[in-house]
């Protein structure tokens, strides 16, 4: 399969690869899919504190939060790419909510809702990024 900048990646291809272009619609389809991902890890990252021990399940906690991470950058590379952006600016839009993550979970009772608000923001924000047309994209100034 041989992909250009200036395609479309096909569904679901696009929740997976780094190559191609992607349009807000998809961007955020791929993040919602991305955020099931990390409200399941989380669960079953929940199931392991319980007092009873460990649930069934818990072993996926750690290969969703993956799939997260992934599907996020992916997304993220070719909606980049499709607005005339550098891929590379995608380690920026997942940096920015896994530093919040972690730290959001620890001060979950004092500055909750706004560093979930930032997670968010940190998320959604490529996805309204304006596309640039292909000739643009093939050959930027």
């Amino acid at each position: 399969m041989t992909e250009t900048a200036n395609h479309q990646t096909p569904f679901p291809l696009f929740l997976i690869v780094f190559i191609g272009r992607i349009g807000p619609a998809r961007y955020f389809a791929g993040i919602a899919v991305a955020m099931v991902a990390l409200f399941a890890a989380f669960g079953f990252a929940a199931g392991a504190m319980a007092p009873t021990g460990a649930g069934p399940g818990t072993w996926l906690a750690i290969p969703l939060f993956g799939l997260f991470v992934w599907t996020v950058v992916a997304v993220t590379a070719q909606r980049l790419r499709d607005a005339g952006k550098p891929a590379a600016l995608a380690l920026a839009f997942i940096l920015g909510p896994i530093l919040l993550l972690f730290p959001g979970l620890e001060l979950i009772e004092y500055a909750g809702a706004l560093l979930a608000l930032t997670f968010v923001a940190f998320l959604v924000a490529p996805g309204f990024l304006k596309p640039k047309p292909s000739d643009e994209v093939a050959a930027p100034k």
